[in-house]
């Protein structure tokens, strides 16, 4: 049974693959329940241990800074339903901290009030999507491989067109595919003309 927690990242590859409930049926296996969207995700799936997480100040009202987001490398988190072991936020005591909300998907933490800087680490789940969504389009391939051209009379039938559609999609979301997909390259960037 899918897990609540992949809802988000189930919905996303579908999307990206044009993934209905019940597409075909080979053998006794009905295509692409969330269940088997699940299972082609978890092949992507990439355990992220104890990252420090960047933290980025803001300015507020009289100059005053307050740390309240911090962004993780990764995206594509598996959500967390009040603080399972697929997403924890940990300070540098090994305490978990549960004040905050998270974009799983973005990666990103947003804690309730200023952490005053305190350094935090993340331990989760983050997937590949776009590899993900290559694969599932893979396996639809494999139901359309055989389907041959017709024509009769004045009207004329093209399938190999689908597996040309479907070999572009394998294509692109293969150059997407990252191990694991990170967002960005974060980086603080200090201006050498300014005074404290």
């Amino acid at each position: 049974m899918s897990r609540t927690t992949m809802a988000n990242l189930i919905q996303t590859v579908r999307g990206l693959t044009q993934a209905g409930t019940a597409e075909y049926t080979a053998g006794t296996v009905t295509y692409w329940s969330d269940d088997a969207v699940q299972e082609v995700l978890d092949l992507y799936r990439y355990e992220i241990r104890a990252e420090t997480l960047n933290s980025f100040p803001i300015t507020v009202g009289g100059g005053t800074v307050q740390w309240r987001d911090y962004q993780s490398a990764y995206r594509w988190f598996e959500d967390t339903d009040g603080g399972t072991a697929r997403f924890i936020v940990q300070d540098s005591t090994g305490g978990t901290v549960t004040s905050y909300t998270a974009q799983a998907q973005r990666g990103l933490i947003t804690f309730n009030a200023s952490t005053g800087g305190t350094v935090y680490q993340l331990t989760g789940f983050a997937y590949d999507v776009y590899g993900a969504a290559a694969d599932i389009w893979t396996q639809k391939g494999a139901r359309y491989a055989t389907m041959t051209d017709f024509q009769t009379d004045n009207h004329q039938v093209k399938r190999s067109h689908i597996m040309r559609n479907i070999d572009m999609m394998i294509t692109k979301y293969t150059a997407m595919s990252g191990t694991p997909y990170q967002a960005s390259d974060v980086a603080t960037i200090y201006r050498g003309d300014s005074r404290c």
